[in-house]
């Protein structure tokens, strides 16, 4: 069954930077990093579509800081109908 998973939107504030890729092309996210790794430990190492961002993200502050704000959240969740819609409008 076709996957499409969403990476972390946390602390970013530029929604431009939202893309869709194989999680193998995965880059600036420490989410889908760590999803990769286990992933890997699986044996798994691509066929997973991510919706990920690799724009710039806020400092963290060094407490649980993992706050998003609503109109990237928004795009990422878009971009996944838009995904979902695209997969099944595949032969």
């Amino acid at each position: 069954m076709p996957v499409v998973s969403s990476m972390g939107a946390a602390r970013l504030l530029d929604a431009s930077g939202v893309r869709a890729a194989d999680i193998s092309e995965t880059r600036g996210c420490p989410l889908a990093r760590n999803l990769r790794r286990k992933l890997r430990a699986l044996g798994v190492t691509r066929g997973v579509r991510a919706v990920f961002s690799d724009s710039p993200r806020l400092p963290s502050t060094g407490g649980t800081d993992l706050g998003s704000a609503v109109w990237v959240t928004a795009v990422f969740g878009f971009t996944i109908a838009g995904e979902c819609v695209r997969m099944l409008a595949e032969p």
